[in-house]
C-alpha cells in the first residue's frame, strides 16, 4: 500500500462505488418488475458482467487520480518557478 497515494485509491473507490450504484438501481429495477426478469439480469452471465463493471469503473477512477496527482505536480512546478 505504500505506493499508492490516497487519491488514488479514493478515485478508484469512487469508480467501485459508482459500479455499486449502477448495479444496486438495476437491481430495484428488476426486484420491482412482476416475478422478476429473467431476460434482464440473467444469473448465469450477472457476475462476469459484475466483475467487468467493477475493473472499468476502477480503472477509470485510477487512471483519473494519476491524471490529477499529475496535473497537480504540474501546477506546484509552475507555481514555484515564477
Amino acid at each position: 500500500m505504500r505506493g499508492i497515494s490516497r487519491l488514488r485509491l479514493a478515485f478508484t473507490g469512487i469508480g467501485v462505488v459508482t459500479v455499486g450504484v449502477l448495479w444496486g438501481s438495476a437491481a430495484m429495477v428488476w426486484l420491482s418488475l412482476p416475478d422478476g426478469s429473467p431476460t434482464f439480469l440473467p444469473a448465469d452471465s450477472l457476475l462476469p458482467a459484475i466483475a467487468i463493471s467493477l475493473a472499468i469503473f476502477g480503472g477509470l477512477g485510477f487512471g483519473a487520480a494519476v491524471l490529477t496527482e499529475r496535473w497537480e505536480n504540474e501546477s506546484l512546478r509552475n507555481r514555484s518557478s515564477n
